[in-house]
């Protein structure tokens, strides 16, 4: 199904765009729809821009200090620096190795 680029912007910027801040959690697996396998409770707040064609992107480089030897896989969003809803996730492009 194709959808236009100005309804791809509508949704993104009722959806993504309308919050003032959201977080970054990194995952050792498919965080599926509730954000399960978070290795680290220290998210991050991150900030999307509006690109055309209903695409946000992070305008900001986003560093994890301490964390634990992990592989992250995948990524998630979330509305709350503790706690709260998770939004959506992904996987990585490729998966990480974080060695302590």
């Amino acid at each position: 199904m194709a959808h236009s680029d100005f309804f791809l912007n509508m949704l993104l910027e009722g959806s993504v765009l309308s919050f003032d801040e959201l977080y970054l959690s990194l995952h050792s697996v498919d965080p599926a729809k509730n954000g399960i396998g978070e290795i680290t409770i220290v998210r991050r707040p991150i900030h999307f821009k509006n690109e055309h064609g209903g695409r946000g992107s992070n305008d900001a480089l986003i560093e994890f200090d301490g964390m634990p030897k992990a592989k992250v896989t995948h990524f998630g969003i979330w509305d709350a620096l503790r706690r709260g809803q998770f939004l959506f996730g992904g996987a990585l492009v490729a998966p990480v190795e974080v060695e302590v």
